[in-house]
């Protein structure tokens, strides 16, 4: 090589600050015959805190890559053995070589040099002498270049291990990534966490067979047209994506506000503009190898956080969310695999004539049942589960457990809860339809139990009303918990409404309660549908009820959810043990 003729004028200062995090500890191969020029590159670049490694033998290049995982190689052009640019074809030429950037040290005079090595795909030059504030201007360019072609060509690999059509990687995947990074990086990471609010029902609501792709393709294709600061990207569910960051919360904020806008901007589906909203959740780890698990939990506590009403809709994890918080993260984290596994299995609660009664049905009611947290209440999973896209899978497997367990039950029919997220997919009647005539029962041996409130979207009158032509008994659920709309009653026939526990607890002490249900009765007596009082817990409530004429009761008094009841229930309430409830 050359003498290395660096002005000692040019200053450069000891650290990279001011540079983007992601420049900070890239490795640089420095390749020249003389060491004492290695010696005077190493001096100007470790102190910048770069990882370095000096080559004084060309034959050893080679073999130094398979050790040394360089970003950027530094390389002389003349050298005994091989030149630099014999050395810069042969890397170039190479498979799992040929993306690492290489700047050639060449002579001022050497202009052909310098075409051959541009021509073989060398990505720099410097010419001698030069200035240590160029030389480290060039190398951080093409490390920013190279970082950037690294997203590419990671998000690239990832394409062919996708889960659908969209090209976005499993979730699987997105975790094997992150925990190498986790592992390996000497720079504060961020996770965060993009989700579609109504995912399932925008895709539901749409006409068109391939509007889940669309969206997912669009999203991927929006999250790559980030800067280089992000890593990669990844699927964590539907309408849910992963993105990794080398960038600390002092840089993040403002890239993550303007992700959100990019990815909230509207999707043309055939004729239709779709105007999407993202919640996310973030968290900034230090380095702290294998804490990828707890970098996830944190980010979703996050996501909940934002998706709560009031909320921002861009959250940082913070301790003080943690409580509360974390106990809903638990249940997202393991709900799938509770599906997956079985452990989510039906109950039946019986219902009963209040004059004969006679059994009339059971309600099917999903209990979970945890290994590491025991039963685990509706009330605490299903909200999770209709936030989540969870909805539809849980409520089949329910379904189809009922079903299955229907000809074994002492009594009629099942009454079967539906989500109203499920009446947003226009083919529900028609797989549910199916379901039954998969386990051989007929129409009028099912219930559908439908919340008061989803009848108050209008959209979704259209699927009632599709499912009480094929014949099913359509009930009202919940009836009187704030959401009454009597008009609803006068336009679909339906069977029966369920009044709601909380108007029944105080009946038989409450003349305002007492007046209401009532006039409830009354007015569906006239449309011919019946009344079913469900949390009867005492024997004084029932005797009101059916002094007023409500029709069924169902509630602790006459019969606990039990798994399988192995004989017909007590008819008489004079044999029913009144349960303590608490």
């Amino acid at each position: 090589m050359e003498n290395l003729d660096i002005n000692k004028k040019e200053q450069v200062s000891g650290s990279l600050e001011s540079e983007p995090s992601y420049v900070y500890g890239c490795k640089i191969l420095l390749v020249d015959d003389q060491p004492i020029t290695t010696d005077m590159l190493e001096a100007m670049f470790k102190p910048l805190g770069f990882d370095t490694l000096a080559v004084n033998d060309s034959l050893l290049v080679l073999d130094a890559l398979q050790e040394f995982e360089a970003d950027l190689i530094l390389l002389d052009v003349h050298m005994p053995h091989k030149t630099g640019l014999e050395i810069s074809t042969e890397l170039k030429n190479s498979k799992h070589l040929s993306h690492i950037p290489i700047i050639l040290l060449t002579a001022m005079d050497d202009k052909n040099a310098v075409v051959k090595g541009l021509s073989c795909g060398v990505q720099d030059y410097v010419t001698k002498p030069f200035h240590k504030a160029e030389l480290t201007a060039r190398v951080i360019n093409n490390l920013r270049l190279k970082k950037q072609q690294d997203f590419w060509r990671l998000n690239h690999k990832l394409i062919r291990e996708q889960f659908d059509v969209s090209g976005l990687p499993l979730q699987s995947t997105f975790h094997q990534y992150l925990e190498k990074f986790t592992t390996h990086s000497r720079e504060p990471l961020t996770l965060a966490i993009f989700s579609i609010y109504a995912f399932d029902e925008i895709v539901a609501s749409m006409k068109s067979s391939n509007i889940r792709s669309t969206i997912n393709t669009t999203i991927y294709e929006r999250l790559n047209q980030n800067d280089s600061r992000q890593i990669f990207v990844g699927n964590l569910g539907e309408g849910k994506f992963g993105v990794l960051f080398l960038q600390n919360s002092k840089q993040i904020n403002d890239d993550l506000m303007e992700l959100q806008e990019c990815l909230e901007r509207y999707i043309l589906i055939s004729d239709s503009r779709i105007k999407l909203k993202v919640n996310v959740g973030f968290c900034v780890s230090r380095c702290n190898p294998g804490n990828w698990r707890e970098m996830l939990e944190k980010a979703e506590i996050a996501l909940l956080k934002a998706k709560q009403p009031g909320s921002p809709s861009i959250v940082k994890y913070s301790p003080k969310s943690h409580g509360e918080l974390n106990d809903k993260w638990w249940v997202l984290h393991y709900l799938d695999e509770a599906i997956e596994k079985n452990e989510i299995t039906v109950q039946f609660q019986p219902q009963f004539d209040l004059y004969s009664w006679e059994c009339t049905g059971y309600e099917a009611l999903a209990r979970w049942h945890s290994k590491m947290r025991g039963t685990v209440y509706p009330e605490k999973f299903i909200p999770i589960a209709e936030q989540h896209g969870l909805i539809e899978r849980l409520s089949f497997q329910i379904f189809d457990q009922a079903l299955r367990y229907l000809p074994k039950l002492p009594g009629p029919k099942v009454a079967l809860n539906i989500s109203p997220l499920q009446l947003h997919n226009p083919a529900f009647p028609v797989l549910l339809t199916e379901s039954l005539e998969k386990h051989g029962v007929s129409l009028k041996q099912v219930e559908l139990e439908l919340t008061e409130s989803s009848m108050m979207d209008e959209r979704l009158i259209g699927v009632v009303e599709q499912l009480m032509k094929i014949g099913y008994e359509v009930v009202i659920d919940d009836f009187g918990t704030g959401y009454s709309n009597l008009s609803i009653l006068t336009r679909l026939p339906f069977s029966k409404i369920k009044v709601d526990r909380s108007l029944i607890r105080q009946i038989h002490v409450c003349q305002k309660s007492e007046a209401l249900v009532t006039s409830m009765v009354s007015f569906c007596t006239k449309f011919g549908m019946k009344v079913l009082a469900e949390g009867v817990e005492n024997s004084a409530q029932a005797d009101v009820l059916r002094a007023i004429g409500v029709d069924e009761v169902q509630g602790f008094l006459f019969g606990k959810p039990r798994a399988m009841p192995a004989s017909p229930p007590k008819r008489s309430i004079k044999h029913v043990e009144i349960p303590c409830v608490h």
